[in-house]
């Protein structure tokens, strides 16, 4: 009676855990979870740190800002080409 194999040690320590208690199911639904939290932060980020809207104010300053550029550029150049058109407003903040 020694070889008799009893019904509870076979199903005692070879039996597999719930799956809440193994590593994989919470690892693969670690990563949609993570990427859903990412999501999230980014929408505040964008929220938080929204960009204002361009005027033509700002336009005409981006332009006077490249011209005045183009002509320092010319200049380092040595170029003789420089016309009346080429030099621009010396001041920034004026308007046409």
């Amino acid at each position: 009676m020694k070889n008799k194999i009893s019904v509870d040690s076979l199903s005692g320590s070879d039996q597999e855990a719930p799956w809440y208690r193994q590593f994989w199911p919470w690892f693969i639904m670690a990563l949609p979870a993570t990427v859903v939290v990412a999501g999230f932060f980014t929408l505040y980020l964008a929220i938080v740190n929204s960009d204002y809207p361009v005027t033509e104010d700002d336009l005409k300053y981006d332009s006077l800002i490249r011209e005045q550029a183009d002509y320092e550029l010319l200049k380092e150049s040595g170029s003789t080409k420089l016309s009346n058109s080429d030099l621009g407003s010396s001041d920034p903040g004026s308007s046409d």
